[in-house]
């Protein structure tokens, strides 16, 4: 996985060998799965597309379609080169931000923990859009996206957002988290959509 540019040290952004036409089609698949078999009114976040508010309900990478296999690859492949404290557990989820013309998401930020989370996202179908990003320290930037890149930043406070998708074909990205095992322990007795994360050998 070939790193192309990082932001502040921060925000890194690499390349994927993704089959991104298969993955647009099973990112149909599943936003129809979405629409006709969950509970749409189960929402954590507002202002986002309908496949973002409900992210809590499903695991993309847990359907048993093209490329999905591929996408936790990708995942853990990026998030192994950026954890550095493997004494606890590491976990995954991910979701589909399937944006129509006029949707977009919000300033929003993600949860911190020790060790630090990740969160990040690969670009499927993003035409010349960015997401913005502003620090804690005040710092603000904007991250071109290109088909085919994921992007990875420790979860330490940041908010980010998109702008309003301006196109009639969606905007397509799959969105993920990576957390200590202390940030999930309330799924402990429970079914949920986590994935274990793998540490791969050096």
């Amino acid at each position: 996985m070939e790193l192309v540019k990082s932001y502040h040290d921060y925000l890194h952004v690499y390349k994927t060998n993704l089959d991104l036409e298969k993955l647009e089609d099973s990112c149909k698949k599943i936003r129809d799965y979405i629409e006709n078999g969950l509970d749409l009114n189960d929402i954590r976040i507002h202002n986002a597309p309908m496949t973002t508010r409900v992210f809590q309900q499903y695991n993309f990478t847990q359907f048993v379609f093209d490329q999905t296999h591929e996408v936790y690859e990708a995942i853990t492949r990026v998030a192994n080169k950026h954890i550095t404290d493997w004494s606890t557990n590491w976990w995954t989820q991910c979701w589909l931000n399937w944006y129509e013309e006029g949707e977009f998401i919000h300033w929003h930020d993600h949860g911190i923990s020790q060790p630090k989370s990740l969160h990040g996202f690969i670009c499927v179908h993003t035409k010349d859009s960015q997401t913005d990003y502003e620090l804690k320290d005040g710092t603000k930037f904007s991250v071109p996206s290109k088909d085919g890149n994921i992007m990875v930043s420790t979860s330490d406070g940041d908010r980010h957002g998109t702008e309003p998708w301006k196109y009639q074909h969606p905007r397509i990205t799959l969105a993920f988290d990576v957390a200590p095992e202390i940030d999930i322990e309330a799924y402990e007795w429970q079914p949920n959509h986590w994935t274990p994360l793998l540490r791969l050998e050096d």
